[in-house]
């Protein structure tokens, strides 16, 4: 006899010896008058063990298939008994028999049919993708040894011929080339609006040295004029001395010393901002700008201020550490 058959007949000699057995109180009965007896309802019991009162109900009315798995079902157990007092050993023991009473039998309607897959079928499956792969590499093969050289190379693209702007009169008339500083010919200019509006275009007249040596002289002379006009337009722009600056006893210079970081912001007289960022610890920074001067430093208990060749004392705010002053 199989160990298979030994084990069968032997769960089918603790069923029949069970089925025997006189009733008893079952695993919920059990439970339900331990904690009847600690005068426990329900809900405060549900409470302590940190479960729904269905699953309460559940243990004590013997309905496993309301609870979630064998597992939860033996540990529910133990701690419900655990609360009320009871030996937890011998209840796991009975609930495993009752459980085992109680298992449900795996049965399917006649209805039902089922059909088993066949080893053909698969195999037949599993060689599409190998008979696929082996038409692909003949196909390849093929294209490799019986289509020609030619086929492979990239077939050279038609040029797309560039049109001139003008061309020479006779064969023997060359221009000679324009030097690049030489300013641009009326004629050169013309070439584009006269290809634009249809009219026929007219033919460059070739440069001697001569007249190369005078369009050179020209195009200095133009420059030389284009500087002194720049020149004087600038003379007339800036502001004569005294007047777009502040005078330098209105310069004041304020010496920031920073032990720690430190926002900073300093206003001229006109409100304008003169530096507003954040300074770096052991840096020392210089800022002026017209007088009085308007500060706002930030972490101001860390920050040394000098002003006139004085120390300067900061009086921060207590809550934000952030000192405003103005320096004459």
């Amino acid at each position: 006899m199989s160990s298979l058959a030994q084990r069968e007949a032997v769960l089918e000699a603790e069923d029949a010896a069970l089925a025997a057995a006189p009733a008893g109180p079952t695993v919920g009965e059990r439970l339900r008058a331990g904690r009847e007896a600690l005068a426990l309802s329900r809900t405060e019991l549900a409470r302590q063990l940190r479960l729904g009162e269905r699953q309460i109900e559940a243990l004590e009315e013997g309905d496993w298939a309301a609870l979630p798995g064998s597992t939860f079902v033996r540990g529910f157990v133990r701690n419900y008994a655990r609360a009320v007092h009871l030996e937890p050993e011998p209840l796991l023991m009975q609930l495993e028999q009752e459980t085992r009473l109680v298992a449900p039998a795996l049965e399917l309607p006649e209805s039902t049919h089922v059909t088993m897959p066949s080893q053909g079928r698969r195999r037949s499956k599993d060689l599409l993708p190998v008979l696929a792969g082996l038409v692909l590499v003949l196909a390849a093969l093929l294209a490799y040894f019986f289509l020609p050289d030619a086929f492979w190379l990239e077939r050279p693209v038609a040029a797309t011929p560039v049109s001139t702007a003008a061309k020479p009169d006779a064969p023997g008339n060359t221009a000679a080339p324009t030097p690049a500083a030489a300013p641009v010919s009326p004629s050169a200019t013309a070439a584009p609006t006269a290809l634009a509006t249809g009219a026929p275009t007219p033919v460059p007249v070739p440069v001697t040295e001569p007249a190369q040596a005078q369009a050179q002289a020209q195009a200095q002379t133009q420059a030389q004029a284009q500087a002194q006009a720049q020149a004087q337009t600038q003379a007339q722009a800036s502001p004569p001395a005294g007047e777009g600056a502040p005078a330098a006893a209105d310069v004041a210079t304020v010496a920031l010393t920073f032990s720690r970081d430190s926002w900073v912001e300093v206003r001229d007289k006109d409100g304008q901002i003169i530096v507003s960022r954040l300074h770096q610890g052991g840096t020392r920074r210089d800022i002026s700008g017209a007088a009085p001067l308007s500060l706002v430093i930030g972490n101001a208990s860390h920050v040394k201020l000098r002003y006139k060749g004085q120390d300067v004392p900061l009086q921060p705010n207590a809550e934000s550490d952030v000192a405003r002053l103005t320096l004459p």
